[in-house]
């Protein structure tokens, strides 16, 4: 009876309800993430290298958008909100969310209305146009992210278990329109668009089940956002030019096969980099709340993130090697070495997004943009001499060289004492 009392207590101590929300959070991440393995090995199979080296550009693009959409705001709207929650203050809370919707929504509009005018300017076949306008209607909406939210409140959960749901549906409609012989780029791109906008509608409706959405509009509470906001907009776009800007460097300066290979490679990089940002996002309101800093909550923190990115780390490669080795036809194989270099850099990420939250709960964010500044410059002369030398490869080891000098720099300024 001893026993069982013990392994009750454990399981409902606040440890043992964050391990529970770790572990489903990435269980239901599994099975979204293997929906976006199917769906790759579909592509991979159908569109041939060409094909799919337009789908992959159109998503490295994606990515970007998705990045200017928030506004550097995700990470600042889980701490604003969160504290004003943790003070029970509801009307702060919801001062907090309409500045967050505001801006991101703006910021959103902005940039893919630029991306739009551009992509219409520019020179390019059909297929590519047709590609690129359908990655642009899905995205304006789905790049309007409110998993900050649900962050702020603990409930990542719930939009975990739409997402899946939604993820389901599209590999489905995939594979339906693979076999009847229809699958092209743009109608590929046109499947992900209404997923994108399907998932957004099902957070938002989940979102205002949780916690009605209540307008109130403080000019004080914008101007907090916009403070901190355009520093780590910046920071986080110098993450995503290395670890996504390699297909479009490579899709400049070589052939179009050999964007697929680096295509491909980036996109395992990015189930790990996805991965770690949903254990991030569990991990964050406890590193922003008032345990962060104690001596026993950081112990345990370095052990687990250790064992979580070794096995996630490993696992991917493992994966990598048989969806290569045996589920892609023989052309794709070359991305086995710049897949295992991306896994590399993808895991000194990794621990840099731990390092992230903790400079901003030190209000560092300037700190953060030195860190990624310092990746950049690493990064964009040694993609581009790589790239021309050793194609997929190259720009796959100056990803893991920008990744383990933003690291460096992160852990510089972290070390440094905490301003009276």
């Amino acid at each position: 009876m001893t026993v069982w009392r013990r392994l009750r207590e454990a399981i409902l101590s606040p440890a043992g309800r964050l391990s529970f929300r770790v572990g489903a959070l990435l269980g239901l991440t599994a099975l979204s993430q293997g929906c976006g393995f199917g769906i790759l090995l579909l592509c991979g199979n159908v569109l041939g290298p060409d094909g799919l080296g337009l789908f992959l550009f159109a998503l490295g693009v994606q990515g970007f958008l998705v990045l200017f959409a928030s506004g550097g705001l995700g990470t600042v709207a889980v701490r604003e909100v969160g504290r004003r929650l943790a003070e029970a203050d509801p009307a702060g809370a919801d001062a907090a969310t309409t500045a967050y919707l505001l801006l991101v929504c703006a910021s959103s509009a902005l940039a893919h209305g630029v991306v739009a005018v551009a992509v219409a300017l520019t020179p390019c076949s059909a297929e590519e146009r047709a590609v690129l306008f359908w990655m642009l209607a899905g995205n304006v909406v789905g790049a309007v992210s409110l998993l900050p939210l649900f962050d702020a409140r603990h409930r990542q959960l719930r939009p975990a278990f739409v997402t899946v749901l939604v993820d389901v549906a599209t590999l489905a409609a995939f594979a339906a329109v693979a076999v009847a012989g229809g699958l092209t780029p743009p109608v590929a791109m046109a499947l992900l668009a209404a997923k994108w906008v399907a998932i957004a509608v099902g957070h938002l409706a989940l979102l205002a089940a949780l916690a009605p959405l209540r307008w109130d509009y403080r000019p004080a509470v914008v101007r907090a956002f916009l403070r901190p906001g355009p520093r780590l907009l910046l920071a986080g776009f110098l993450v995503l030019v290395p670890l996504s800007g390699g297909v479009v460097v490579t899709r400049l300066l070589r052939t179009p096969a050999d964007a697929a290979v680096i295509g491909l490679a980036t996109q395992i990089a990015l189930v790990h980099t996805t991965a770690w940002w949903q254990v991030s996002r569990i991990l964050q309101p406890h590193i922003l709340g008032p345990h962060g800093e104690e001596a026993w909550f950081v112990r345990r923190l370095a052990a687990g993130v250790a064992a979580a990115l070794a096995g996630l780390t490993v696992a991917l490669a493992g994966a990598a090697a048989v969806v290569f080795l045996w589920l892609l036809p023989p052309e794709y194989r070359d991305a086995l070495l710049p897949t295992g270099l991306l896994l590399v850099a993808a895991t000194e990420w990794g621990v840099a997004a731990v390092v992230w939250a903790y400079l901003v709960r030190r209000h560092r964010e300037g700190a953060i943009m030195a860190g990624y500044l310092a990746g950049a410059v690493v990064y964009v002369p040694a993609a581009m001499a790589g790239t021309v030398a050793l194609g997929p490869v190259g720009a796959a080891a100056a990803s893991a060289l920008a990744a383990a000098a933003t690291l460096a720099v992160l852990v510089g300024f972290l070390r440094r004492p905490i301003p009276a």
